[in-house]
């Protein structure tokens, strides 16, 4: 991350490729290309949202030829079975499975490094796609004042609602 040139919060960043004569559809479409170069065997959705008050660009990760999700494990589940809001063990295991299942399991993108569901290969790829929108970004914001300053929102994720992810064997 280079020095940003935004300096209303003490805590603003803006990334290497940032230019502010790119477009939010120009970053995506450099983002698309970016993610096929590095994982050619991978499918991407990547779209944008505009609205009132800023924009958006969508990083879903479709299909690859490589499994990105952790083995579920009993160990794992009793371990945290209670931070997840289970009343055991075992409901937590279902609960594991059928996210997983259903396609497209919400991420945090910001714990990549914590999710239990993904393995090192998942982690990889998606801390890469979040890497690379982020070079076209900046972040200026501060919440405790309800001031948000950035050039889009990243929203960084596993399939669609409507359109699973998809293990290609």
């Amino acid at each position: 991350m280079s020095e940003p040139r935004f300096n209303y919060t003490s805590n603003a960043w803006q990334g290497a490729k940032y230019d502010g004569s790119l477009g939010i559809k120009d970053i995506a479409k450099i983002v698309r290309k970016e993610l096929k170069k590095k994982y050619p065997t991978t499918k991407w959705s990547v779209t944008i949202q505009r609205y009132a008050g800023g924009q958006a660009m969508d990083v879903k990760l479709m299909s690859s030829d490589f499994n990105i999700f952790a083995p579920v494990d009993r160990v794992v589940a009793e371990q945290i079975y209670d931070r997840q809001r289970c009343t055991s063990p075992d409901e937590f295991l279902e609960y594991w499975k059928k996210d997983i299942e259903g396609g497209h399991p919400n991420i945090n993108q910001f714990y990549l490094d914590d999710d239990y569901r993904l393995n090192d290969k998942g982690k990889e790829v998606l801390k890469f796609a979040r890497e690379v929108a982020d070079s076209f970004n900046f972040d200026d914001s501060d919440a405790m004042v309800d001031y948000f300053h950035t050039n889009f929102y990243l929203h960084l994720g596993i399939g669609k609602w409507d359109k699973a992810y998809q293990l290609i064997k």
